[in-house]
């Protein structure tokens, strides 16, 4: 039987995928000290999101783990699409008041995505392969209570 990979290394890879997904197409570049920046303090959600993700019972855990991935995977995609229409980065802000104006606009915001179809193609791809693959590759232990304590201590370590 192969080793299954622990589902916390899932969330390392995707945040900094995600990351070089929105850099390259709306920052325009990847690699300079700002991305270095970015993955740094993203460690500590990286860790926040594992503990959360992994403390429940196997079943659980494997639901949490797929719907946060397709969750943060959408408010990517979303920050995209937002940026091509309104060529603005998405904020708190611009989140809770003009949501109600995308009814408005919805048969330009289409345009936009089939517009960028191969950034939702690059981004989706891994989503449905791991939705199909999940069991075969993952593990959804919970996690132990010295891997916990592990956690909290980096995660006080990265601020």
């Amino acid at each position: 039987m192969k080793k299954k990979i622990k589902a916390q290394f899932l969330w390392v890879f995707w945040i900094i995928y995600l990351e070089f997904i929105y850099r390259i197409f709306v920052v325009g570049s990847f690699f300079d000290k700002n991305t270095l920046i970015v993955i740094l303090f993203s460690i500590p959600w990286i860790i926040i999101l594992s503990i959360f993700l992994n403390m429940f019972n196997s079943k659980i855990n494997k639901f949490l783990n797929a719907f946060f991935l397709v969750l943060i995977t959408i408010i990517t995609l979303a920050q995209i699409v937002y940026y091509n229409f309104y060529d603005s980065i998405f904020s708190f802000f611009s989140f809770t008041t003009g949501t109600g104006q995308v009814m408005q606009f919805w048969e330009i915001i289409l345009d936009i995505i089939f517009g960028v179809w191969y950034i939702f193609l690059i981004t989706l791809i891994p989503v449905i392969l791991y939705l199909i693959f999940n069991s075969k590759l993952f593990e959804y232990k919970k996690m132990s209570m010295k891997r916990f304590v592990i956690n909290i201590c980096i995660f006080v370590l990265s601020f």
